[in-house]
């Protein structure tokens, strides 16, 4: 009894902090802030949730079309993975320090990248197109810039105080993205796994359109505002 009182407990207490996260980070804020934020939380879900999705359904993919075994699928996703992270250590920096990049517009071109690298999967068809994936890699190297400068974003608009129930509500909804994604992602590729097992790439494409329109209407949104403040 008093094992189960204590997670009672426990949970109300969760349930009370969310609350109180999701109301301080809806509360009104001057110059669309309370906007802005809301939107960068979507555009953070459409990032997320062809992560989510594409991780069920990658390797089956890659296995059926491409003939690839586990050493191959290794090879790409470690080639993917360091050659993403070149570009935040070196990019990232160039961008934002030295030629002094908004952050909404180093996001944007995230979401560019992330575009084009989901195309140029949704090609593959054939073993011999194995070097789109390749190039697709190379092509989707900025997908990192998009989230980060999402984060930075919500940092500056919240501000100090508030920044981490902000967090906590954005945190939240991403732990729920995996019972959609997984489902939907699923679906599609099993829909068309007999004819054009690709397919599953265009809907990732997709969400990243909307992440990147979403990213940059906010930040010409902030721009506009800066502009108009005296």
């Amino acid at each position: 009894m008093a094992g189960e009182a204590g997670r009672l407990c426990v949970t109300a207490c969760d349930a009370g902090q969310l609350y109180e996260a999701v109301k301080v980070t809806i509360r009104p804020r001057p110059q669309r802030a309370t906007i802005h934020i809301l939107l960068l939380i979507l555009a953070m879900l459409c990032d997320s949730l062809p992560v989510w999705g594409e991780s069920n359904v990658k390797y089956l993919f890659v296995q059926r079309v491409l003939r690839w075994g586990h050493t191959q699928y290794s090879h790409w996703g470690t080639f993917s993975s360091l050659f993403s992270v070149c570009v935040m250590v070196v990019v990232v920096p160039l961008l934002s320090m030295v030629m002094a990049v908004a952050d909404g517009w180093i996001g944007v071109m995230g979401g560019v990248s992330k575009i084009c690298g989901s195309v140029l999967y949704g090609l593959v068809t054939s073993p011999s197109l194995a070097w789109l994936m390749w190039t697709g890699a190379v092509v989707s190297g900025a997908k990192n810039m998009a989230p980060v400068s999402i984060r930075s974003l919500l940092s500056k608009l919240a501000g100090t105080q508030d920044v981490g129930k902000v967090y906590a509500v954005m945190a939240t909804l991403e732990s729920l993205l995996p019972f959609l994604a997984a489902p939907l992602y699923n679906v599609v590729y099993t829909a068309t796994n007999t004819t054009r097992a690709a397919t599953y790439n265009y809907l990732s494409a997709g969400f990243h359109v909307c992440l990147t329109l979403l990213l940059l209407g906010v930040t010409m949104s902030m721009t506009k505002v800066t502009q108009i403040l005296p």
